[in-house]
């Protein structure tokens, strides 16, 4: 999806709210990427709008088939304009499995959420913050910056490995 257009030719600015439960887009960009990314020829995604709190909308069992893993690629614009790409998997920050249902079938749930059609910027949550590590940097001299890495959800166990400290029980 392309976020540059007429209105936003630099692209859409996007918060990111450790604060945010969910994230939310103007409402073109989620109808377009239901349409685009979640229809499946036969079902439309229908996603409803709500002053009070966001819908939660239904997403098709495939986006989980090892067949169809999508990997998402994000551009961010650093200093001096520089592009800045960073990839990300699509399950945790899109989607996730309805948590009040057990068993092996529960719902996928969309988690990206519509806002006003107005809106001129976008809000990354937590769910964003669920799919990548992210470390905010403010610099003593120089700009401040962000640095974003995957949390690859096959690869969990392996990154805890990773950041373990000899010593230090989590028990």
């Amino acid at each position: 999806m392309d976020f540059v257009d007429d209105q936003r030719p630099r692209g859409l600015r996007v918060l990111l709210d450790t604060g945010s439960s969910v994230s939310y887009l103007p409402s073109p960009f989620v109808e377009q990427f239901c349409s685009d990314v979640y229809y499946d020829g036969e079902t439309p995604v229908e996603v409803l709008m709500s002053e009070k709190f966001p819908n939660t909308y239904k997403v098709p069992a495939w986006v989980e088939s090892d067949e169809r893993k999508v990997e998402v690629l994000y551009e961010f614009e650093g200093a001096g304009g520089r592009s800045v790409q960073v990839s990300g998997p699509f399950e945790k920050f899109f989607y996730q499995k309805n948590p009040t249902r057990s068993g092996p079938h529960r719902p996928l749930e969309g988690l990206m959420f519509p806002q006003r059609r107005s809106d001129s910027h976008g809000v990354f949550g937590l769910n964003f913050f669920q799919s990548m590590y992210v470390s905010l940097h403010q610099a003593k001299n120089g700009l401040d910056f962000v640095r974003m890495a995957a949390q690859w959800p096959e690869n969990f166990k392996t990154d805890l490995r990773d950041y373990e400290i000899t010593g230090l029980s989590a028990t």
